[in-house]
């Protein structure tokens, strides 16, 4: 299992929001975006006024209705119009 570098600065300084960021950044890098969402609503909960952190869930929350709207449409199209 390989380990991100920035997982093992995180143990070393668990209090300062950078490192935090780093861990999440390092998540969604790798393609594990449920852990880098969660990471993400963490830190948000520890440090709220956190612009970074804030665009980050934004962004997801944005993405996730994007993909919800693209598979609604593909079930109305295959559904209704026998596409």
């Amino acid at each position: 299992m390989l380990v991100c570098v920035d997982c093992v600065a995180l143990c070393c300084r668990p209090t300062q929001v950078r490192w935090q960021l780093m861990v999440a950044s390092c998540h969604r890098r790798s393609g594990n975006y449920q852990q880098a969402l969660e990471t993400y609503k963490n830190i948000h909960r520890k440090f709220p006024d956190n612009v970074e952190c804030s665009l980050h869930l934004i962004v997801f929350f944005v993405l996730h209705c994007v993909i919800h709207k693209i598979g609604t449409l593909l079930y109305f199209c295959n559904n209704f119009f026998k596409c």
